[in-house]
């Protein structure tokens, strides 16, 4: 429990990503996971941050939003291919690389595997939102 505390500090207070761009990628793992809590709780901090209403509301959709900022979109592939093929392709760490350095990309991913990992901790203890919502349609399960 300690070493997922000190993880989250550094994650969220320490990281050398800009805030807008920590709760950009914050939101886009929760989506990925479904994590309803996660969203419930960064989705105001991303908008707080300076997201744009339209882009928090195109992620909660499982869109992709058109309006990103050069950085914004590096970031969103970044995280979305990581996430869905677990890997990145030089083109798109290049993308981070140029914007925020070795360091930004070492603390893109931490942001990735952190949240993936409080993502899958709430969904596997079921916890609901504050206000009992469920801002997040469940992926569908194939067939």
């Amino acid at each position: 429990l300690r070493a997922i505390e000190a993880t989250g500090a550094y994650v969220r207070f320490q990281n050398s990503l800009p805030d807008d761009i920590k709760e950009l990628a914050t939101i886009v793992l929760a989506r990925f996971w479904g994590a309803q809590y996660e969203w419930y709780a960064h989705a105001r901090l991303a908008l707080q941050a300076g997201i744009e209403p339209e882009i928090v509301e195109a992620i909660r959709k499982g869109e992709a939003p058109k309006e990103l900022t050069p950085a914004q979109a590096a970031v969103y592939n970044f995280c979305v291919e990581l996430s869905g093929s677990h890997a990145i392709h030089d083109q798109t760490f290049e993308a981070v690389a140029s914007r925020f350095g070795t360091r930004g990309v070492m603390d893109l991913i931490g942001i990735c595997g952190h949240y993936s990992m409080i993502s899958m901790i709430l969904n596997v203890a079921q916890v609901p939102t504050p206000d009992g919502s469920v801002p997040l349609a469940p992926i569908k399960r194939a067939k």
